[in-house]
Order: C-alpha cells, then sequence, then structure tokens
C-alpha cells in the first residue's frame, strides 16, 4: 500500500522524535535524521547540514545520493542567499527543486538545512513545513544542551 506523503512525513516526525529521546548528543541526532529522510520512502535525494563559520558554510553531515561539496564561501551560492534572506528558500534545478532551511538564534545564523528534492512535482509548502518543523526541534536541542557553537 503506497502511503500519502502527509503520512509519510508523519512517520518521519514520530521517528525523529524516537531519535530525540533516545540520542543525547545533538549532531549524533542530526546524521541520523539526515539519514532517516534520504533513505525512508525516498522523497529527498539528498540532505545536508551546512554551519556557518567565519569565512564560509561548512558541511557537518550529508546522506543521499549526489556528493556535496565540503565548503561553500560567502557570496554567489544559494547558502549565502539564504542567509541573507533568513527565510526558507525553494529553487527550481534542473534535477528536481532544493530547500534551503535557515537555523537562527536570534541574529545569529547557526546552519542551514539542504534538501534536495527527487522530482518537481513532490515538493511544496508541506515539505518546507516539514523541514522548518525538523530545524526548529534542532535549534531546541542545541539550546537546551548548551551545544550552541558546538556542532562543528
Amino acid at each position: 500500500m503506497y502511503d500519502s506523503k502527509s503520512d509519510t512525513l508523519d512517520e518521519f516526525r514520530y521517528q525523529i522524535g524516537i531519535y530525540g529521546e533516545k540520542i543525547k548528543e545533538t549532531g549524533i541526532l542530526l546524521e541520523k535524521v539526515t539519514k532517516l529522510i534520504t533513505t525512508e520512502k525516498y522523497i529527498y535525494r539528498n540532505v545536508s547540514y551546512y554551519t556557518c563559520e567565519k569565512n564560509g558554510f561548512y558541511l557537518l553531515c550529508r546522506a543521499g545520493v549526489d556528493p556535496q561539496p565540503e565548503t561553500f564561501p560567502f557570496g554567489d551560492n544559494e547558502l549565502s542567499l539564504c542567509a541573507i534572506r533568513g527565510t526558507n528558500q525553494m529553487v527550481n534545478k534542473q534535477r528536481g527543486i532544493d530547500i534551503y532551511i535557515p537555523c537562527y538564534e536570534k541574529h545569529h545564523l547557526l546552519g542551514i538545512l539542504w534538501v534536495s528534492s527527487h522530482h518537481h512535482q513532490e515538493v511544496d509548502e508541506e515539505d518546507c513545513i516539514f523541514l522548518s518543523e525538523v530545524v526548529a526541534y534542532l535549534k531546541r536541542r542545541i539550546k537546551e544542551r548548551g551545544e550552541m557553537g558546538k556542532l562543528k
């Protein structure tokens, strides 16, 4: 039986909650989350989380089928545009849609979740809501556990 995307995203939410209860270190939780949402149900092709450092963006973890660059300098790239705008970004690409979700603590950019879809028609506002919830959950964990600036 084929699950609807809403059902699949609800399953992801449930599993992330279970992971959150069992896994104490947020970096390891982030790795599990990226693997979960790229291997289960195959909605997303790639999921990467980049931290914001002094000289650019650095890959903290990734999962999926395509390799991602280890670093991006600040400048003319989608991560920089997302950071400047401070809001979720959906960008049409030839191979699908890329979604960028920034993680801010007040005015300080902690990182950006970058998700690539398999197909244009599979990405909509529901995906942005789900991914924003994931980022908000991770941010709460970082704050609660005193890990600000330690996810590197």
